[in-house]
């Protein structure tokens, strides 16, 4: 029989001991807590936790409030729950609540140990599924996004030099086909993320007005080619910088404004930043997204954060899309603590709301800048393997006016990196011989040994939350996803030096 880590939740010291004690017998490791606010605690702290036996009524926070907040939580919602409860307990309601099973005290120990084991078994099953699954996608978006570099970069770089109006045409319409599929391809990525639960990672100090600014950057070509105006106002009471998720923020963020864009022919658009305040000392950030669209019905409004759900068919067939933005939107923002919400009426406009949990960094020092002109000509290690890749990134940065020297794995970028002097690095992630990860790792521990810092940044096609969060734990400073902007490469570069 499988054999786990089982949090016991009960208020009754001699039930506690009795469970504890069948489970040690059966091979199973025991956390314990005496109410449903401790066992949350302990939850947080014990992340790998396979099973929860709880009893219903407990003092502070009882089973049903604790199942209801276990549902809340999306790095713990899968967690198996087994109700132990008197033989009057409302089965049906403890499994409206989300209990995966129900045993009647007194516990029959075989009974007991069968459910937990078979429990075990299919959450570890569907985990080992899960991890296959995140892999396949991590392959398909890296495998995707590496054609789509070559055909979005050079594209860009074409259209930034001389050529004939009827050339500039066509390029326009590859670009424009190439962004539409690149944008099915992050709402499907997204999408199959979001159905596994986004893992529980830890906030890190952002910008919430850099970030929605940049995604306004990013769409304002979209909108003005509409004839659209984009407008943003902040809040005076919105902090500079939050601990937060930021990649989330900005992919909801992203998803309503291009919706609203989608959905709007004439007039509009107002994006508001603020802050709604807690009682306690966590606050929610809130962003608002007005627009003067086509609106949306009562009844639709209730559907539309279903996944494959537009306004109408017509819909489908008038704006295009697949539906599947808002619904990765709603899971995005309940795995920050948060909510979305949509105001709307038919041919009147929509305001779609969300808000985010958020808390005030530590005070440190203000980031590290460069001594350096921002428009001096600078010298850059590219760490690249394919060539597709290493010309478009080459290409739009010596277009910048700066010197790029290629590595074709990331040992030849420790040995060129060595021999030479240069100013920033960018590191590509899968590579031969030694990636990405492991080449950064080797630099920073040369620099703690000899002193100094360069700028490595992240140029990679994985673009899960996690891929972020390992390159800025490698020891990378900035990271950047293909395909390759050079909007996104003059921000990142300007970041590292003063003007």
């Amino acid at each position: 029989m499988s054999s786990g880590k089982v949090l016991i939740v009960d208020d009754d010291s001699v039930n506690i001991e009795i469970l504890n004690v069948m489970m040690e017998n059966c091979g199973h490791h025991c956390i314990r807590a005496s109410n449903g606010l401790e066992a949350l605690s302990l939850l947080e702290e014990n992340l790998d936790t396979d099973l929860i036996i709880l009893d219903l009524v407990m003092p502070v926070m009882d089973g049903y409030q604790m199942l209801d907040e276990l549902k809340k939580k999306p790095h713990l919602r899968n967690i198996p729950v087994i109700v132990a409860s008197g033989a009057d307990c409302n089965v049906l309601k403890t499994l409206q609540h989300g209990a995966s099973d129900f045993i009647a005290k007194p516990y029959a120990h075989e009974e007991l140990e069968v459910r937990i084991s078979n429990l075990i078994t299919s959450k570890r099953a569907a985990e080992s599924s899960q991890r296959s699954k995140n892999e396949f996608v991590a392959i398909v978006s890296h495998e995707l996004r590496t054609p789509m570099n070559g055909i979005i970069g050079m594209t860009d770089y074409l259209l930034d030099g001389e050529v004939t109006p009827s050339q500039q045409e066509c390029l326009g319409i590859i670009r424009e086909s190439a962004n539409n599929l690149l944008k099915i391809i992050n709402n499907i990525l997204d999408f199959t993320n979001s159905e596994a639960d986004y893992i529980n990672l830890a906030p890190l100090p952002f910008k919430y007005v850099d970030v929605a600014e940049q995604v306004i950057r990013d769409l304002r070509e979209n909108a003005e080619a509409k004839g659209l105006t984009l407008r943003l106002n902040v809040s005076p009471d919105v902090p500079g910088t939050v601990l937060g998720h930021m990649t989330r923020v900005s992919k909801v963020l992203t998803n309503i404004l291009d919706n609203a864009i989608k959905f709007t022919l004439t007039g509009g658009i107002l994006i508001n930043l603020g802050v709604v305040r807690d009682k306690g000392a966590d606050f929610h950030l809130f962003c608002s997204v007005s627009d003067t669209g086509i609106g949306i019905s009562p009844e639709t409004a209730k559907l539309i954060f279903k996944p494959f759900v537009q306004a109408d068919g017509s819909s489908i067939r008038r704006f295009g899309g697949i539906g599947l933005g808002l619904t990765t939107s709603q899971r995005l923002v309940e795995s920050m603590g948060g909510s979305i919400t949509v105001s709307a009426n038919p041919d009147s406009g929509s305001t779609f709301t969300f808000t985010f949990r958020a808390e005030l960094p530590p005070k440190s020092a203000d980031a590290r800048y460069l001594d350096a002109p921002k428009d001096r000509t600078l010298s850059v290690l590219l760490a690249e393997d394919i060539h597709v890749n290493q010309l478009v990134a080459g290409r739009l940065l010596e277009k910048l006016g700066h010197r790029v020297t290629i590595a074709n794995n990331g040992a030849e970028a420790i040995d060129k990196w060595k021999q030479g002097c240069f100013d920033l690095i960018f590191m590509d992630i899968q590579m031969p011989e030694m990636d990405g990860y492991q080449a950064t790792r080797f630099i920073r521990e040369e620099e703690h040994d000899k002193g100094g810092h360069i700028p490595i940044i992240a140029l990679t096609a994985n673009v899960l939350e996690n891929d972020e969060r390992s390159c800025l734990e490698s020891g990378m400073d900035a990271y950047l996803t293909k395909p390759i902007r050079k909007e996104s490469l003059v921000k990142v570069i300007e970041g590292f030096f003063q003007a």
